[in-house]
């Protein structure tokens, strides 16, 4: 098995373990997001992204949960047998029940104007509430039936030598500035394992529904496209589904598809592009999911989004390349250093 797919395999067995601490970042900056009334187009600062149509529930405007959590890096934990998010930012911890008007707000019972539901498989939430427990200031144009957030994130009090700035709010993308990848940075998508060099990264879906992998490894020399195959098909496990490469997209691309003995799938594909070979990996854990269109719809649209180039503006890209002047940073807890 090459490194590469050895390293992606490892991945596998380590699909329940997420520990994601914050690097810090540089500034605090604010945050301004315009919405309209059944309308999917979300503009945040000068970014413009497509979001499930916010609506109106009994005199409340219900948004997709991204909204909040691109808005202010909020995290989630979803509960699949409750139907319950909770939200936390900073020192307030909301949680939420799909369908019920009641919840908790750090850890003491509250009344909610409206109930959380579900649309298109989108967990769509009341507005104002979250946005005011969160800090943030909310303007509703009648006539227009338009929306304006209005808020900033939240500097921490670092006597402790740490810092609370949450590097995740306002980022609709992340890569790696060195290694030059980007892709959509989806609400829910938790980076929980990364290698030293950065060269293979593990994701994992808050509901645990997917994971997605990215391993990066140099290239000798431009491989053939039955060799790109090739070098995916070589080191999988599990029953081959199919093998093909396809030459119209964007970047051009070798892609397999397996499935397990537990009916879980995995996507590979495999891109050659600045002498590096960048091999994309998702993982579905359910049959089901695999063949709801609905589903699939949402997982071909965040690999097909990769690009073996970082692209953005550092507003709505976060970057954890851990290269900074040329320098890669190396810590030893046991040692402290």
């Amino acid at each position: 098995m090459n490194k590469l797919l050895a390293s992606i395999a490892l991945s596998t067995m380590i699909i329940s373990s997420v520990g994601v601490l914050p690097a810090g970042a540089e500034e605090s900056k604010n945050i301004n997001i315009r919405l309209q009334i059944d309308n999917e187009e979300m503009q945040m600062n000068d970014s413009k992204i497509k979001v499930e149509k916010p609506f109106l529930d009994n005199g409340s405007t219900l948004v997709p949960l991204r909204v909040i959590t691109t808005a202010f890096g909020a995290t989630i934990k979803w509960n699949d047998q409750t139907q319950s998010v909770e939200l936390a930012y900073g020192n307030q911890v909301i949680v939420l029940k799909i369908g019920s008007t009641e919840g908790t707000l750090n850890g003491k019972k509250i009344d909610i104007p409206v109930a959380p539901q579900l649309k298109n498989g989108t967990t769509m939430v009341p507005l104002r509430f979250i946005s005011e427990t969160f800090g943030a200031k909310v303007e509703f144009d009648a006539s227009t039936q338009s929306i304006t957030i209005t808020g900033g994130v939240k500097l921490a009090d670092t006597k402790d030598g740490g810092s609370n700035i949450d590097e995740d709010a306002g980022k609709t993308f992340i890569g790696d500035s060195y290694l030059q990848w980007s892709m959509k940075y989806p609400t829910g998508l938790i980076k929980s394992n990364q290698s030293f060099r950065d060269s293979s990264i593990t994701f994992k879906d808050a509901k645990n529904e997917y994971a997605l992998y990215i391993g990066i490894s140099d290239l000798d020399s431009k491989l053939s496209n039955d060799a790109l195959i090739k070098e995916i098909t070589d080191d999988v496990s599990g029953t081959i589904i199919s093998k093909t490469y396809v030459s119209n997209a964007k970047y051009p691309y070798a892609s397999v598809v397996t499935k397990d003995s537990k009916s879980a799938y995995t996507v590979y594909r495999a891109i050659q592009q600045n002498n590096r070979l960048y091999i994309i990996t998702l993982y579905v854990q359910k049959e089901e999911n695999y063949k709801s269109d609905e589903k699939m719809s949402f997982y071909n649209d965040l690999i097909d989004s990769f690009a073996p180039e970082f692209t953005g503006s550092k507003s709505d890209v976060k970057d954890i390349s851990t290269v900074k002047d040329g320098w890669r940073t190396y810590t030893d807890a046991q040692f402290r250093y």
